[in-house]
Parts: structure tokens; sequence; C-alpha cells
């Protein structure tokens, strides 16, 4: 019996290993991770992007400071005391980026709760609304979204899901997972990575909606993208960790996986349809076009 369990375990390492390995390999492939940098670009080109949400985008920053001013205040000490026995002297220096990134997390999470989700809407539309190829995704979604006999369409309350929503259990990960960005080196990566894995394909859940894909068949759609969405989310997260600017890099992701959605509609992919290679050069194979 043990040697059977311990055949089974070195089969499982193996498994996990090999999965582990092809999904790093998607990842280097995958040029997905422009995007997020691409979104930056953009939003400091089309600043009439955010005259609309701009209220929201301020309360968000004051939130963003007003949580790091009392995590400061609260658990910096407490996190140096923990941080002595690791860090030594070093530990005043090394509880600060623990400190603001725990801040970050609390903060996008709070203003994506109270606000953010309709911003992240507006913003994902009306950047999908500029570009010829993908503009007839909204207003496709406009038409299925109007009330017929009273009551609307399955697709058309499929339609009116945000790019992003406050998730309890997105939460929990980033508080469990975070304690290893005091790892220096590989504890950031593995932070990075798991989260940015989990959280990347929910930058196209406004996508999918204008689709009409949900279910198992988004399921499909992720597993074989799984390198593409594994890259945006891990240099979307690590912009969202930024102290003073997480919350204008929350908006700007939002643009990037919109920009991201503009070029696969112009490439001609059809979303339900994807093959590997398809994903692996769409991610990052062409320049998004410009608007007009």
């Amino acid at each position: 019996m043990a040697q059977i369990y311990a055949e089974q375990v070195v089969s499982e390492l193996k498994d996990q290993t090999q999965e582990g390995r092809g999904i790093l390999q998607d990842i280097v492939k995958s040029h997905a991770f422009i995007y997020p940098l691409h979104g930056i670009y953009y939003s400091a080109r089309h600043p009439s992007l955010f005259t609309a949400i701009r209220s929201q985008i301020y309360k968000s920053i004051f939130l963003s400071l007003a949580i790091t001013m009392v995590f400061f205040a609260i658990l910096y000490l407490p996190q140096v005391a923990f941080l002595a026995f690791t860090s030594g002297p070093l530990a005043f220096i090394a509880a600060i980026p623990v400190v603001l990134g725990e801040a970050a997390v609390m903060s996008r999470f709070l203003a994506r709760g109270l606000w953010l989700s309709d911003v992240h809407e507006k913003l994902f539309d009306a950047v999908l609304a500029r570009h010829p190829s993908s503009a007839p995704l909204i207003e496709r979604g406009k038409n299925l979204t109007r009330t017929l006999s009273g009551r609307s369409s399955k697709i058309g309350k499929l339609m009116l899901k945000p790019v992003s929503r406050f998730s309890p259990a997105e939460l929990v990960r980033y508080i469990i997972s975070l304690p290893l960005s005091m790892v220096p080196g590989l504890g950031t990566a593995f932070f990075l990575v798991y989260n940015g894995t989990k959280s990347g394909p929910k930058f196209h859940d406004r996508y999918f909606a204008l689709k009409g894909i949900n279910g198992s068949e988004r399921e499909m759609i992720i597993a074989r993208r799984r390198g593409a969405y594994a890259s945006f989310g891990v240099m979307s997260t690590a912009l969202q960790l930024i102290p003073g600017v997480s919350m204008i890099f929350e908006c700007t992701n939002v643009v990037g996986a919109a920009l991201w959605a503009a070029e696969l509609e112009r490439s001609g992919e059809k979303a339900n349809e994807p093959t590997r290679d398809e994903i692996i050069s769409d991610a990052g194979g062409h320049e998004v076009e410009e608007e007009l």
C-alpha cells in the first residue's frame, strides 16, 4: 500500500509539474502582458475617456490614501515585529512594501464594490465603441437589452454584466496569498502569478457578455487562452499593487482589456472557436488600431 501511495504521489507531482510548465510556456509565448501597458498609453492619449468618470476616480484615489494612512498607523509596527525574525534590522524597511500592498488590495476591492464596477463597464464600452471592428458589439448589446413585451431577454440580462465586480472570494485569495510577498523574489513572483492567473479572465467578462458567451463555453475559451490571460493578469496585478496610482491603473487595465478585445474582433477571431496558435498570435502579434 505504501508503494502504491508513493507512486500515486509521484504521478500527481509529475502531472502538476507538466501542467505548470505548459502554463509558463504559454505565458512566455503570449504577448498579452503588453495590453495593460497599452492601456496606460492609450488612456494618456485619449483623456476624454475619463471625463464622465473623473469624480469616481478622484473618490477612489482619496479612499486609497485614507486606507494607506490607517494601515500604516495600525499595521506597520506589528509587521516590523513579525519581519524582525526574517529580516533583522532591515525589518523597518521590509515592512513598508508589505503594508503598502495590503492597503492597495483593500482600497481596490472597496472602491470596486462602491463605484468602480460601473466605471469599468463604461470605460470598456467606450473603448470598444471607438474601434470600427468592435463597435457593432456595443450596438448589439444595446439592442438586446431593450425590454421586449415587458421582459428582457436572457441574453439581454447577460449584457448588463459589468466587466468586473466586487468578489469576496477574490479578496480572500489576495489576503491569504499576500504574506507570500514578504519572501523576496520567489514569494512575490508566486503571488503575482497565482493571483494574475485567477484574475486575468475576469477582465474579459464584459467581452464575453457582449458576445453572448457564458457557462461551459466561456470556461472552454478561458482554458484555451490560459497563457494569454495569465500573462495579462500578472501584469495588471503588478500595476494594481503600486501605491498611490493603483486606482488609476485599475482603470487603465480595463482600457487595455478592451483594446485586446477590439484587436480580437479586428483580426476576425471567432471568440467561441479559438485555436492555440490563434490565441498566442492574437494576444500580441498585431498593433491595436488607433481611433479613426
